[in-house]
C-alpha cells in the first residue's frame, strides 16, 4: 500500500476529506521522525514500538571478492510489532 492508497482508505472509512487525512498522516510521520531523532521511543499500543538502535563499527566481507570491508557505526530504526498486531497478521 502506498501513501495515496492509505489516505483514500482512511478517508473512506472515517468520512473525513482526503486533504485533512493527508495533513494528519504527514504530521504523524513528522512527529514520529522528530521523536526518533531525539532518541525517544514511540510506543503505539496495539501496533508496535519504534526505537533507534546504535550499531558499532564492524568488519564485513564483500561477497564477490571476499575482501574485508569496514562498516562504520550508524543508527538504525527498529520496529517491534505488538502481540496484538502479530495475532491479527497470523489469523488472516
Amino acid at each position: 500500500m502506498i501513501k495515496r492508497e492509505l489516505v483514500t482508505e482512511v478517508a473512506y472509512s472515517t468520512t473525513i476529506s482526503q486533504a485533512v487525512v493527508l495533513k494528519v498522516i504527514d504530521e504523524f510521520t513528522k512527529t514520529v521522525s522528530r521523536a526518533l531523532v531525539a532518541d525517544k521511543r514511540v510506543d503505539l499500543r496495539g501496533f508496535g514500538i519504534f526505537t533507534v538502535k546504535d550499531t558499532m563499527d564492524r568488519v564485513g566481507r564483500n561477497p564477490r571478492t571476499g575482501i574485508e570491508v569496514k562498516i562504520p557505526a550508524s543508527k538504525r530504526i527498529k520496529f517491534k510489532a505488538s502481540s496484538l498486531l502479530k495475532k491479527v497478521i497470523t489469523t488472516v
